[in-house]
């Protein structure tokens, strides 16, 4: 971890949820023009999250997602990021958990080439059983199968 970042997680105990909530406030910070230009300084930043180079390909997309969603659509992705990003995160553990809530079910997108685990089966999106994985409940709006209702109570 970054130092800064180290720091900052310090800061809160280690508790990562309270680590998020900590940097949200200070971006949201301040008046609307104020937090537009936080967020153009963001996009042209080089900077990336610590850890795994994955973590960044899973910000933007998953974090990505979360915004287009709330306004009623979704992202193109190429079916190249979608398979990257499920592989890896079936595998994570805290704080994403995505291998605990899919343990004991298989995962089949239906619009890429993309199939993981045994057990009841959760079908859709790609970019949905991603976010499912990573605890957006309403990702599975889009999905089908016997395992909806398990991942669901999951996230």
């Amino acid at each position: 971890m970054a130092g800064k970042a180290f720091a900052g997680f310090a800061s809160t105990g280690f508790s990562f949820d309270k680590f998020v909530a900590k940097d949200l406030r200070t971006y949201a910070a301040g008046t609307p023009a104020e937090m537009r230009t936080r967020f153009r300084d963001v996009i042209t930043s080089t900077h990336t999250p610590p850890g795994p180079k994955y973590v960044a390909l899973g910000e933007v997309m998953v974090h990505g997602e979360d915004i287009r969603r709330s306004h009623g659509t979704k992202g193109d992705h190429p079916a190249d990021h979608l398979v990257t990003l499920a592989e890896l995160y079936k595998k994570t553990g805290a704080p994403l958990r995505g291998k605990r809530r899919i343990a004991g079910l298989k995962l089949t997108a239906t619009d890429v080439d993309w199939t993981s685990g045994d057990g009841p089966e959760v079908r859709g999106p790609c970019m949905s059983l991603i976010l499912a994985m990573v605890g957006r409940a309403a990702a599975l709006d889009d999905c089908a199968g016997d395992g909806v209702d398990t991942l669901r109570s999951r996230a």
